[in-house]
């Protein structure tokens, strides 16, 4: 009786560990959830090239309902690349209109393993490409010399996860935690429509 008992308080210990552990490996830093989201950790805000800006080339609703699990918000963007300069960056940052050239607050993404998003398209087929961190030639900008970059990705109609490892960038410091990346030469129905919720760099603790 007592061996069993002792192997039950085993086991029990073992399991606790294993989900300590899990969980910590699981930590989420998210830079959007819902758009009402307390810890969401960037504004949708800024726009480039600011030509794209001027000639209001993209709009976008951060409280798109539903979300990817037919709940919560989504954000939906809409962007005509038919127009000059023909491709158009959708930039999530720190602080609004803020690109590195005064001190701020950036976010210490040192121990981010993955960005981690949801993305679909209106039509299916629609094209973009994710980045991070591109701000590193500002004196106060991201800490990578290279910006996380993904491939052209292809959507579907469903929603569908994305991963993109991190891969030993520094991420010590970080201003401009997920872009949006859409041109002409990769969509040629203009305008398109997709849909991108549940960002978040999965980090060790």
């Amino acid at each position: 009786m007592f061996y069993k008992n002792r192997c039950l308080k085993l086991s029990l210990i073992v399991t606790l560990i294993f989900s300590v552990n899990m969980a910590m490996a699981e930590a989420k830093v998210y830079v959007y959830k819902d758009g009402d989201y307390s810890e969401n950790h960037g504004i949708w805000a800024n726009i480039m090239p600011k030509e794209a800006a001027e000639t209001g080339s993209i709009a976008f609703k951060p409280f798109f309902k539903p979300g990817y699990d037919g709940k919560g918000n989504a954000v939906k963007v809409v962007a005509d690349v038919s127009k000059a300069p023909n491709w158009i960056g959708l930039v999530v940052s720190v602080k609004e209109n803020y690109w590195g050239e005064k001190p701020a607050e950036g976010l210490n993404l040192s121990k981010a393993k993955k960005l981690v998003f949801y993305a679909k398209g209106n039509q299916g087929g629609e094209q973009i490409q994710v980045k991070a961190a591109i701000a590193s030639d500002k004196q106060y900008g991201d800490s990578a010399e290279l910006p996380i970059t993904s491939v052209w990705l292809t959507l579907k109609k469903d929603w569908e996860r994305f991963e993109i490892p991190i891969n030993g960038i520094d991420l010590s410091r970080v201003i401009t935690p997920f872009v949006l990346v859409i041109n002409q030469d990769h969509n040629q129905e203009k305008p398109i429509t997709f849909f991108v919720d549940e960002i978040y760099y999965e980090v060790a603790e």
